[in-house]
């Protein structure tokens, strides 16, 4: 508890400045009422489940709903089944000064008070303002939205201001606060920890998680979930994402209420995988049918607002999860992750897309942070928590360490891994650029899409067809841009050339694929309309081609703005369709090896519908439970038959594997 109200919150270290600021709905000029507003019914009405006049008072909402998208920014704190303002919060409220609340925001959240020093600095508009912030201060921002969101603040406050040619200027009432508030200078070493604080903060596990850890032996640890899955992402964070959603679920949340919540906040429709995935966590259980609910150890955490508690509990449930931080000290990016997961635990099935899963959550749980070009390092904080674990034990010393799996004899691995190592070492290979143009063919074939390599002067790299066979074939251009820094920018490539190749080679669209990508140049390509595809997810898709393999029309989506998700959707999508297909096949084996009086050995869909809802991890419906019986039916699978409105199994699920086998030879044979 503050003793004096007056003073703003301490400055944050910049890394774990992690709050986001409030989203107000109107207009911004109405911002700070609504806001108002919004607190002083709080005030009076803290319980979740209350019922408010906000924003307007002809519109009611709950306390719950009203502070969904609010922010972490230092004016409210979660207690229990109710929200309570800050001293913070308070202290505006009586003092009614716009610029104390400004510093509040300051504290949590980073770049805030540092947009009006660069703004004293010179003029900007937001475009040239959002280049300095990710240049300056490693924002990475995609887009206007979150720095408007600070500037409409600011402007809300009256401390800059829009000027008619679109500029922002700094007020007077900018420059007194600027000169009385410590900020973030760019580019400096402050990394956000002090090592000996931070670790001094390693907070102690609750009961309930004590008792967790402790029970996680040898057996247990081997046995933990080795995939995360699909988690919506918001601004970025995933754990602030994980919180939102979390908090809907108290007490709970019917299943079409929680698709709502992740099409209207995320803008994703796979409220399925976001729900089987809290469920791998231990954030969700299942409470009913269509209900769910949040875990009474999830519960704590979002009660504490200690991330460490989040971490622990993935720890507990999530395979070389705590054990990434180990590893750490040998390899610093996820393709070297990967491989030093399946040197040191043999039988590790842990993927690059799993891997960056697990950083990005270790990352926000401010565990690790990013040293550039996709590299990371353990905190004090991370260290401290990293010795505090129960972890798995390497079956090799350290000293083994670092053979990545593309250092292995090509007589031992897939042709599959072949394709995709070579993408990888290819596009870091900048003094033999056709290397990686042509390692970028292969793996568009092996993603079933018909490449061509071209790469002579004044012609594209590769081209490409998707839907090839059909009059409607979509032809792609792709330029293949290696470095050995593992980093392009704005000044490594050439749009208008671009352009060019694409009418000279009648093209539909046009992607660039590199290492990775950075500064202006993300902006600058989606002005143009050119898809950057990150090689490592293109290896990915690669790689899960061959237990999750995509049409060519899913692929595509390989050349989008929002691959990654898109792509992450039709994997759930194609295993969630496997899987379904051999729990029905083992539904009737086992009926058929059990026969009881009431079915004699056939079961129709409605029982079979009933006995697997329990039993996948992705809810089925019955359209596509009539479809997998009809696959299984058909004369060429010939596993079940059909006995009026009933199934039955015609030979083990075995029989049907070699069945099938024997069709996927004959067809790779072609």
């Amino acid at each position: 508890m503050l003793q004096d109200t007056s003073s703003p919150p301490p400055l944050l270290p910049w890394r774990t400045r992690t709050g986001s600021l409030p989203a107000m709905p109107g207009g911004w000029e109405e911002s700070l009422a609504t806001l108002r507003r919004l607190l002083e019914q709080l005030e009076v009405h803290p319980a979740l489940e209350s019922r408010i006049t906000w924003p307007t008072e002809n519109t009611e909402t709950t306390v719950r709903d009203a502070v969904r998208h609010f922010g972490t920014c230092g004016l409210l704190r979660r207690e229990g089944q109710a929200i309570r303002l800050t001293e913070f919060a308070r202290h505006w409220l009586r003092s009614g000064d716009d610029a104390y609340l400004i510093t509040v925001f300051h504290a949590h959240v980073r770049l805030i008070a540092e947009i009006l020093a660069e703004v004293e600095k010179d003029d900007l508009s937001h475009e040239s303002l959002l280049e300095v912030a990710n240049e300056a201060y490693d924002m990475s921002w995609s887009s206007l939205d979150q720095l408007r969101r600070r500037t409409n603040w600011l402007r809300a406050a009256g401390l800059i201001e829009l000027r008619f040619d679109y500029k922002l200027i700094i007020t007077p009432a900018g420059r007194e606060l600027l000169s009385t508030t410590r900020i973030h200078e760019p580019h400096s070493s402050d990394s956000g920890y002090s090592g000996h604080e931070d670790s001094a903060f390693l907070s102690e596990p609750t009961e309930e998680l004590k008792r967790i850890l402790s029970s996680l032996d040898d057996t247990a640890l081997k046995a933990r979930k080795p995939v995360i899955g699909f988690i919506p992402r918001g601004d970025g964070n995933v754990v602030r994402s994980i919180r939102i959603l979390a908090t809907a679920a108290v007490p709970s949340i019917e299943r079409a209420d929680f698709h709502s919540i992740c099409e209207e906040d995320f803008n994703t429709k796979s409220g399925d995988g976001a729900i089987s995935t809290l469920k791998g966590l231990g954030i969700l259980e299942q409470v009913g049918r269509d209900k769910f609910a949040t875990t009474e150890v999830a519960k704590h955490w979002l009660e504490s607002e200690d991330d460490l508690e989040l971490a622990r509990l993935i720890h507990s449930k999530i395979f070389y999860f705590g054990e990434v931080l180990d590893s750490l000290q040998h390899a610093d990016n996820a393709p070297k992750l990967v491989g030093n997961a399946e040197s040191f635990y043999k039988g590790s099935r842990v993927n690059l897309n799993e891997m960056r899963n697990r950083l990005h959550l270790l990352r926000d749980c401010q565990l690790i942070e990013d040293i550039g070009n996709a590299r990371y390092r353990a905190t004090p904080l991370g260290v401290a928590f990293r010795d505090s674990l129960p972890k798995l034990q390497a079956n090799e010393s350290s000293d083994a360490v670092q053979t990545a799996p593309a250092e292995e004899s090509n007589t031992t691995r897939s042709p599959v891994e072949i394709v995709a190592s070579e993408l990888i070492e290819a596009s870091v290979d900048s003094d033999h650029p056709v290397r990686f143009e042509r390692a970028i063919a292969e793996a568009m074939e092996a993603l079933g899409l018909h490449a061509e390599h071209e790469g002579r002067p004044g012609r594209t790299d590769v081209i490409v067809r998707i839907d090839f066979g059909t009059k409607g074939a979509t032809r792609l251009i792709v330029d293949a841009k290696s470095s050995a820094a593992g980093v392009i920018t704005e000044r490594n490539i050439d749009f208008d050339t671009l352009m060019e190749h694409r009418n000279l080679h009648q093209a539909d669209a046009i992607a660039v694929v590199a290492p990775r990508f950075e500064g202006r140049v993300i902006g600058r390509a989606e002005e143009r309309g050119v898809a950057l595809v990150d090689v490592h997810l293109l290896a990915e898709a690669v790689r899960r081609q061959v237990h999750t393999p995509l049409a060519p029309k899913e692929v595509a989506v390989l050349f989008t703005g929002n691959s990654q998700e898109l792509l992450q959707e039709a994997w759930d999508r194609t295993s969630s369709e496997t899987h379904l297909l051999a729990r029905i096949l083992k539904v009737l084996h086992d009926e058929a090896t059990n026969v009881d009086l009431v079915f004699g050995g056939a079961l129709p869909i409605e029982v079979i519908y009933s006995t697997l809802r329990n039993d996948v991890t992705v809810q089925p419906d019955m359209t596509q439970i009539k479809r997998s019986l009809d696959l299984l039916a058909s004369p060429l699978v010939r596993a079940i038959t059909k006995e009026g409105d009933r199934y039955r199994a015609a030979e083990k699920p075995a029989t049907t594997a070699l069945r099938l086998h024997a069709l996927a030879d004959a067809l790779a044979k072609q």
